[in-house]
């Protein structure tokens, strides 16, 4: 069965565009690394009670959007693997990566899927 990783954090509003461009280069990174599916995600409707879980912990602030990160692995020892080669990723290639978040603010999760419809 799959494998999930699942990382939420805060963005802020004015860096939606790096945020993406962000989200496409390191897709590709850890696709070819071995995941099935990578899907960045930006926060739309996100005032109910799961931000508000959540946002303490991300300590999101006024102008920010909260945002997550769906990574599909085809199982544990896959992503595993995977991270282990993306830790070998030439240094060049990560270098041009702009991370426009603070990464002490985001929470990594990782999940065995049970059911999948």
């Amino acid at each position: 069965m799959a494998y999930l990783e699942l990382f939420a954090g805060p963005v802020p509003n004015s860096s939606k565009d790096d945020y993406s461009a962000y989200a496409q280069k390191m897709g590709a990174i850890t696709k070819k690394a071995g995941a099935l599916s990578v899907t960045a995600c930006w926060g739309e409707d996100t005032q109910g009670g799961m931000l508000k879980a959540l946002a303490p912990a991300v300590k999101i602030e006024p102008g920010e959007t909260f945002v997550c990160r769906v990574v599909k692995w085809p199982s544990k020892a896959a992503r595993d693997a995977g991270w282990a080669n993306m830790m070998q990723t030439p240094d060049n290639e990560m270098a041009s990566i702009q991370i426009p978040f603070d990464r002490s603010r985001v929470h990594y999760a990782d999940f065995e899927v049970l059911d999948e419809a």
